[in-house]
């Protein structure tokens, strides 16, 4: 009898040991499959599920964005908060599909995007085109592209560098008085992994309250310079509350020297088109310029629409 008990007093140990591991696998399961939907780009999931997720050294998460506008940006900024992380130089680029289909990154880009609420697309099931220009200088195409854009009531992301905000002031009033937005795309266009913190902090967050300060004006969105980057800019990008945007659509179209006429930019653009598109041009393009007409009919013709790129809420 007490052998017998004592396998009944076994099994019974036995089975709870059994419980308690099937609980834990269970557990670890889920929580690598929420770490694995928060670095992909599914806008339904992605900000929410990237709260949870800490960097790569263990520290603790930087808190993501709640997917608004409202949301306040903040420049009290210490950056001896990013001591620890990696500023090594990463250069943005993607492989551009002819299929309507989003091009592919690697895993681990993926997730570091999802880190720090950075973006290269929106959802691929919607036909959603977002279109984002960059502009470091002025040479009479900005007023021609904000013509066409406001001809069709379409919206758009412009990364303005600081030189560009400091001479033409009138051109920045337009672009916030149409409805557009304004995007950090730092004061002097540097590689900003190469720069010290002093200078990061001048580029970036001194240039911002600039902008705040010359134009009552409070940019959301941030951009680096050339799609350089390290985690150590997003981190400061995502502390500020910015949301950052790279793309998913470019071409060489940012040296004014080389023209290859309209029909060249028009092409470039419709053979790449897809759902969710961060579409990036540069606005010193003749060739843009001369195609945006065209090319924004031609979308709207396709059933597509234009808007500015918000992370989805809470």
């Amino acid at each position: 009898m007490e052998r017998i008990g004592s396998g009944r007093m076994a099994g019974k140990a036995a089975r709870i040991i059994a419980f308690i591991l099937i609980c834990v696998l269970i557990t670890g399961f889920r929580a690598s499959k929420d770490e694995y939907n928060a670095a992909h780009t599914d806008p339904g999931e992605h900000i929410e599920k990237t709260a949870l997720v800490s960097d790569s050294k263990g520290a603790d998460p930087i808190p993501a964005s709640p997917g608004s506008l409202q949301k306040v940006i903040t420049t009290e900024i210490d950056m001896g908060n990013y001591s620890d992380l990696d500023s090594g130089k990463r250069n943005w680029g993607v492989v551009l599909n002819q299929v309507e289909k989003q091009p592919e990154i690697p895993e681990e880009i993926r997730r570091l995007l999802g880190r720090y609420n950075a973006w290269y697309a929106a959802n691929p099931d919607v036909p959603v085109l977002y279109l984002i220009f960059s502009a470091s200088y002025d040479n009479e195409n900005m007023s021609r592209i904000l013509d066409a854009l406001k001809l069709r009531n379409v919206k758009a992301v412009f990364y303005l560098v600081g030189d560009f905000v400091r001479a033409y002031p009138e051109l920045v009033a337009r672009i916030i008085q149409d409805g557009h937005a304004i995007g950090n795309h730092s004061s002097s266009h540097r590689c900003l992994p190469l720069v010290s913190d002093e200078l990061l902090f001048r580029e970036v967050v001194e240039y911002h309250d600039y902008v705040k300060t010359r134009f009552n004006y409070e940019m959301r969105y941030f951009m680096p310079p050339s799609g350089e980057y390290s985690e150590k800019v997003l981190a400061l990008a995502a502390e500020m509350g910015y949301i950052t945007q790279f793309w998913s659509f470019a071409y060489k179209d940012f040296d004014p020297s080389v023209r290859r006429g309209a029909d060249y930019a028009f092409s470039k653009v419709i053979q790449h088109l897809h759902n969710g598109s961060f579409l990036f041009l540069h606005t010193v393009s003749f060739d843009n310029a001369d195609a945006i007409g065209r090319t924004l009919d031609f979308c709207l013709q396709r059933g597509y629409t234009f808007d500015l790129f918000l992370p989805p809420s809470r």
